[in-house]
């Protein structure tokens, strides 16, 4: 199913220093989860914001090292952040979905902690990075937030490992008693 390309992905997109590898991490998520979406349908809207992450991957690479502007990288942060919600808001209704299919109630209970964190430590990223424009003085706070939601993907990443072991283990098949 792409469950360890996706995992690839969603490291990627955790990776502290995202503004050159956002660009690679969107491209990875959408081969991952095109391979699935059919089954899990959180992965088809995943697919499409991974594509709005692609866009905003170029521009920090074009405005972080091409041509380094400290406004139009902290509006991209701020793009960034408000993307990555429902990447990984619909990443979990995938893996909800996938628990749901192979009857695991672990990893679905893993998915279903994960919503809470990403949503939140993204929302607050996203609103310090935009204060940061404005106020640099508080752009020091913005360390912790960063690294709130680096913890919140990591977080993700291991509800997408558990799916890629539950998919490798071997199938048992019931024994008929007659």
């Amino acid at each position: 199913m792409g469950f360890d390309t996706l995992l690839v992905g969603v490291i990627l997109l955790a990776n502290p220093y995202h503004k050159a590898t956002d660009l690679i991490a969107a491209v990875i998520i959408s081969t991952a989860v095109r391979q699935a979406e059919e089954v899990l349908r959180g992965f088809r809207r995943a697919r499409l914001f991974s594509y709005g992450l692609i866009a905003v991957g170029a521009l920090e690479i074009i405005f972080g090292y091409i041509f380094p502007t400290p406004l139009l990288t902290g509006i991209t942060e701020v793009w960034r952040y408000g993307i990555i919600i429902p990447i990984g808001i619909y990443l979990t209704f995938g893996i909800c979905d996938f628990a749901m299919i192979n009857e695991n109630a672990e990893i679905y209970k893993e998915a279903e902690k994960v919503k809470k964190p990403i949503f939140a430590s993204c929302l607050l990223a996203a609103t310090i990075e935009a204060m940061a424009v404005i106020f640099p003085s508080i752009a020091w706070i913005s360390v912790f937030t960063r690294l709130t939601a680096m913890v919140a993907l990591a977080m993700l990443a291991t509800a997408v490992y558990k799916c890629q072991n539950e998919l490798e283990k071997p199938k048992t098949e019931p024994e008929n008693e007659e």
